[in-house]
């Protein structure tokens, strides 16, 4: 390609490896939404001819992973096994960005809000994680004010924003201590009693250290859903986002309602 266009698109270095030249940085993003749109009129060339091949690039961040892609991801391949799912993992952010760039073709987000071009798919329910001795001064339910000034550990994963708007809504701000990006190590730093902190129910393993869970007052919920990178989608795409509204319809008697008017599921674990 560089010798047919006559411009240098990768610096070659021993030591380094290849990196993008100015000039392939600048026509990284165009490529893509060629390549993309390529590919968008070859699968919408097999559907018409009743056929189905290709790939589909999915995003996500690690609980969504763990809690819902697998299942999506086993229940498409089975009606559509000709088409190949790469998965990319990251953060919120990550997610977003590579959606903006158009280097997958669907993500999974969360989001404090409904946001446009979101298909909702479930809640998942924002939690107050504590020390054992410290659990005693509270009650049932942690109000968020009386958070305020403790010790607090920050998950560094994606959920900052949405934690700092709950302590806003409460008139305050976390008093953060640490910032941690792992799940794990957060918990076990609250076990030791290094500090406290709050995070979506769904992000929690299935074997807790020894810690506290307790609901949070007011309820904050964050909302899980699929975007694609553009707005002209391709039908895998069309057929993956189906396919999820699908498996994460309403639980039965949930009349929890979204933000869109229809109840959506919501993705809870017992808490104290």
């Amino acid at each position: 390609m560089e010798a047919g266009l006559g411009v240098v698109l990768l610096i070659r270095d021993r030591h380094r490896g290849l990196a993008l030249s100015e000039f392939g940085r600048r026509v990284l993003e165009p490529a893509r939404r060629i390549l993309n749109g390529v590919s968008h009129i070859e699968q919408e060339v097999l559907s018409v001819r009743g056929l189905e091949s290709g790939t589909l690039r999915a995003g996500s961040f690690p609980s969504a992973a763990v809690r819902m892609l697998p299942k999506i991801m086993s229940a498409f391949s089975r009606l559509h096994p000709n088409i190949e799912i790469v998965l990319f993992e990251g953060s919120d952010q990550e997610v977003l960005a590579w959606l903006d760039s158009r280097a997958i073709d669907v993500g999974v987000i969360a989001q404090s809000a409904v946001g446009p071009g979101m298909t909702l798919l479930a809640k998942d329910k924002m939690v107050a994680i504590l020390p054992q001795d410290r659990a005693q001064r509270y009650g049932p339910v942690v109000t968020v004010a009386t958070l305020d000034g403790q010790p607090f550990i920050m998950s560094s994963g994606g959920c900052e924003p949405l934690i700092r708007e709950l302590f806003a809504h409460a008139g305050c701000a976390p008093a953060v201590r640490f910032a941690v990006h792992d799940t794990e190590t957060i918990l076990n730093m609250v076990r030791e009693g290094l500090g406290i902190t709050v995070m979506p129910e769904m992000a929690l393993p299935d074997r807790l250290p020894d810690v506290v869970v307790k609901a949070l007052e007011p309820d904050s919920w964050r909302y899980l859903g699929l975007r694609s990178s553009s707005d002209e989608v391709t039908p895998s795409v069309r057929a993956f986002v189906a396919l999820a509204q699908s498996l994460f319809s309403p639980a039965e008697g949930d009349t929890t309602s979204g933000v869109n008017g229809p109840p959506v599921p919501r993705l809870s674990q017992k808490v104290d």
